[in-house]
């Protein structure tokens, strides 16, 4: 017997393949809306867009346990792809389609493909980068197979799922593993807590190479015979036209991207009546905004904090009521999940600061191929961030542990700094990096993208309003207004600190361009 990642009991080795609960619900809802593209797509017609792409990488040659990597925006073949290499019981390998040529080489060397789908326009660049390799377009050709003449073969709770590959962010990327009962303990976790049901329509416009692109959305969308809206990106005037149409239940967006949205609930093109969450993140909302959200919409703004190492829990907000700062509470309820340890791999006295960790029952067991991860004393796995837990379970995320700023002997968290800058009305989004300085080793620089029709001059106003509330320790040596776009952002619109540091050291007075503001 295999214990359930969601520490709930056990599992026998066999574990329910996502794929045929996809079919069971195909059979049970077959004229249900499972997606909408550009074209709706019965549950019964995705079902045979699954077996037609199943079929189509058998005869590829894809056996259980073969990797299959896919390259693809958010389309109806991208969905039947991941299902079928699920259904195969292969491996779902997703590229993130924003990285370089370097990255994806690395990324297709350690996991070995078998198979690349890809769309068009990803074809002959991923030929030239892995020759050896079949690289196959996501297009379907195989109309003679339908969902009664392709089944989807029983897998084991603990055979790989699919292979994440982390950001990079402290390193190069590593693969991580996920299995399939991993990925079901999330499935059911999300849809006990979160609220799904058959009645939702979700807006999915985070890329489905990511984890939080597929699994919070797409697949426990499907896996309660919902219905999902694909969208390339979160577009507020898109999001509006849509809310118009359909009655939309969910999505996930970008802080920044909040006041955007309100500003199309002014016009009256926004309708959020249907809505029961939105989950936000990248950056620390402004809590006024979402207390207009909340007058607006009639439901808070949820935040959270998750990591792809981490499946079978999550940190979120549903309540809408965490202090501000604070991502949220830990889930599931009553499990041992997260921990805050000091530098002795002791657990901190609550309220304390220090190094996130995540019991190994709730991550990943290892990387690919074959690396099995560190864990501290008491089977804890330190996430590398910086926080603490207050004394009703609120879980804050200061600081990546590497991004600490150490001036002149003291510890600055650069969220603290953040959250002040953002509590400011004039202030839309922060970020604060430390960078290099030769009298004190560093000091912390911040960024801010101003709101709407505030200019630049306030930063003299904001940088001394931020050194009174603070002091002069922890106020930034320098502060910089600049454009949402001018900042390094990943996949879901979070500031890459790593980059922006690098272009603060390229910039004489730590400017990050000739337009931004300084104030010293």
């Amino acid at each position: 017997m295999h214990q359930d990642p969601a520490g709930e009991g056990s599992v026998a080795p066999e574990c329910s393949n996502v794929t045929a609960e996809l079919f069971e619900m195909a059979r049970k809802r077959p004229e249900a809306t499972a997606l909408i593209a550009d074209r709706h797509f019965s549950y019964a017609a995705l079902a045979e867009l699954v077996a037609q792409a199943g079929a189509r990488l058998d005869d590829l040659g894809v056996r259980p346990g073969d990797r299959v990597a896919i390259a693809a925006g958010s389309t109806p073949e991208h969905v039947a792809t991941w299902y079928a290499v699920q259904g195969l019981g292969a491996i779902s390998v997703e590229l993130n389609f924003l990285l370089a040529d370097a990255e994806w080489e690395r990324i297709l060397t350690n996991c070995a493909p078998t198979v690349v789908a890809a769309e068009s326009r990803f074809l002959s660049r991923l030929r030239a980068l892995a020759p050896d390799t079949h690289v196959a377009s996501i297009a379907i050709p195989r109309s003679d197979v339908d969902l009664n003449s392709w089944s989807p073969k029983p897998v084991q709770g603990t055979d790989p799922s699919v292979i994440a590959y982390t950001s990079g962010t402290t390193g190069l990327p590593k693969g991580v593993v996920h299995t399939h009962e991993a990925i079901a303990a999330q499935l059911s976790l999300l849809q006990r807590e979160v609220g799904y049901d058959s009645s939702w329509v979700v807006y999915e416009s985070t890329p489905l190479f990511s984890l939080p692109g597929f699994l919070p959305q797409v697949a426990t969308t499907l896996h309660v015979g919902a219905t999902t809206l694909l969208a390339d990106k979160f577009d507020p005037v898109a999001f509006a036209k849509a809310s118009q149409r359909y009655p939309i239940s969910y999505t996930v967006l970008s802080s920044p991207m909040v006041p955007r949205l309100l500003a199309e609930a002014e016009t009256g093109r926004l309708d959020l009546t249907h809505l029961r969450v939105l989950s936000c993140g990248g950056a620390p909302l402004h809590p006024e905004v979402a207390a207009e959200f909340l007058r607006v919409a009639g439901v808070p703004l949820t935040q959270g904090y998750a990591m792809t190492e981490m499946i079978g829990a999550f940190v979120m907000d549903l309540g809408g009521d965490a202090p501000w700062g604070a991502s949220g509470r830990i889930y599931p309820r009553g499990k041992n999940v997260l921990s805050i340890l000091d530098d002795d791999d002791r657990p901190a006295a609550q309220g304390q600061i220090g190094e996130i960790a995540v019991h190994a029952h709730f991550v990943t067991k290892r990387y690919w191929p074959d690396i099995h991860l560190e864990l501290a004393a008491g089977h804890w796995f330190r996430t590398g961030d910086i926080g603490r837990i207050d004394e009703n379970g609120f879980v804050y995320l200061l600081d990546r542990k590497k991004d600490v700023i150490i001036r002149g002997g003291f510890n600055i968290y650069s969220a603290e700094i953040e959250r002040v800058l953002v509590a400011d009305p004039r202030v839309e989004e922060a970020t604060v990096i430390g960078v290099p300085d030769a009298r004190v080793g560093e000091v912390p620089v911040g960024y801010v993208v101003l709101a709407e029709n505030v200019p630049d001059e306030v930063i003299g106003e904001l940088l001394a309003d931020v050194t009174e509330i603070l002091g002069r320790l922890k106020r930034p040596e320098a502060l910089h207004a600049v454009k949402f776009d001018a900042l390094p952002r990943n996949a879901l619109g979070k500031v890459q600190k790593a980059e922006l540091r690098v272009k603060a050291s390229e910039m004489e007075n730590h400017r990050l361009d000739p337009a931004g503001a300084h104030a010293d």
